[in-house]
């Protein structure tokens, strides 16, 4: 989480719409509460295009925040998912 909060504006929101992919694809399970939560705040953001309408871009911190927490739940109870959720969002930090 450290190497994500560091990330420039844009490579944070792209994580942000990553980890909500996953969980479309339903490769995170919704039943956490966590999980359930990030995802309601992501269907609050607007976007315009693939750009976050200046509204919603103040909150960018706390979707982040939703998002160390839902990842903090994972590893807790299944390890195995975060690793598979760090190797993916790190292909999106490491996208140049």
């Amino acid at each position: 989480m450290e190497a994500i909060r560091k990330l420039p504006y844009e490579k944070k929101v792209e994580i942000v719409k990553a980890f909500y992919r996953l969980i479309t694809l339903h490769l995170i399970g919704a039943e956490s509460i966590y999980t359930e939560r990030f995802e309601e705040d992501y269907n609050m953001i607007i976007f315009n295009g693939d750009e976050v309408d200046d509204e919603s871009s103040h909150y960018i911190g706390y979707y982040i925040n939703d998002l160390d927490n839902a990842i903090s739940e994972i590893d807790l109870f299944d390890p195995q998912m975060f690793f598979n959720i760090a190797g993916e969002l790190d292909k999106v930090i490491n996208q140049c």
